[in-house]
């Protein structure tokens, strides 16, 4: 895996690079015409850096970043191991339902492919070795070690874990090679 970096000045548009960003990447880095899709990834610690982040007080600000957090994750912007994946979910299990109940959060809550789908990364999801039941199972007990945690706490642990990530704050944009037919 190659990997670049480059730091737009003020005056360069987003836009403009993602279109010339194939050409760019042949003449400066020779990576061949056939060479497998890339992705360019966009900083947002330009806009906000994690430092200021982390002051962040106001609940409705803290609940938003954690919402972002939680999509980037299930959609794999963060990579993570499973362990990871299973406390995050069982975070936001206590963020979305509140404590763990034996008689509600029992085994075949994530039933439903969507349910499934709202707590566990789709990377693990396309896996044919990832069992859902098992998956499940270690949520559950995660989750029920969260009993008594405020929904504010359980967001604010939710951020602390993505945080320590090298990508935590990034944007990722998918790319491709387009050639000129001969």
């Amino acid at each position: 895996c190659v990997s670049a970096a480059l730091q737009l000045e003020p005056y360069q548009l987003v836009r403009v690079l993602n279109e010339d960003w194939p050409a760019l990447v042949k003449r400066f880095a020779g990576i061949a015409e056939d060479a497998p899709p890339f992705q360019i990834v966009f900083r947002r610690w330009a806009f906000l850096s994690k430092s200021v982040e982390r002051r962040v007080k106001d609940p409705a600000a803290i609940s938003l970043l954690c919402k972002e957090a939680i999509h980037a994750a299930l959609h794999d912007f963060y990579p993570c191991p499973e362990d990871e994946a299973v406390e995050l979910a069982a975070l936001q299990c206590q963020i979305e339902w509140g404590d763990y109940d034996a008689a509600v959060h029992r085994p075949g809550l994530f039933s439903r492919q969507e349910d499934l789908e709202q707590r566990a990364p789709q990377r693990f999801l396309s896996q044919s070795t990832f069992k859902a039941e098992a998956f499940e199972a270690k949520v559950l007990a995660a989750y029920e070690h969260h009993v008594g945690k405020a929904k504010m706490i359980a967001e604010l642990l939710y951020l602390q874990r993505v945080r320590q990530w090298p990508f935590y704050g990034s944007t990722f944009f998918g790319g491709r090679m387009v050639t000129a037919k001969a």
